[in-house]
């Protein structure tokens, strides 16, 4: 989920992750995420990371295609800081929801 308020809060596809930072795809326009925001990290309704502070590296759109209707976006993140429990966290949601490794 990524967004400052939670009636504000949308859930995205991450697409790529490491312990540095991710990258996910959104609909809407780069207006509708700021450069620096808050995201919460969650599969199957369990929390691992609640509001993690994170800076916008990219954001670009996803090349159209003929069979998609809406506009997408990808866009690439930096955690801003992971405390030691924070990181043991996100070591576990890795290891719980990645497919796998490139």
């Amino acid at each position: 989920m990524v967004g400052p308020l939670v009636h504000n809060k949308r859930k995205i596809q991450i697409v790529d992750i490491s312990m540095g930072g991710l990258a996910f795809i959104y609909d809407g326009s780069a207006k509708d995420l700021k450069d620096s925001g808050m995201l919460s990290l969650l599969a199957e309704d369990k929390i691992y990371l609640n509001n993690v502070h994170y800076d916008t590296v990219s954001d670009s759109p996803v090349p159209v295609t003929r069979d998609r209707e809406r506009d997408y976006r990808k866009k690439a993140i930096r955690f801003a800081w992971l405390g030691f429990l924070d990181k043991n966290d996100l070591e576990s949601f890795i290891a719980d929801t990645s497919i796998g490794e490139l």
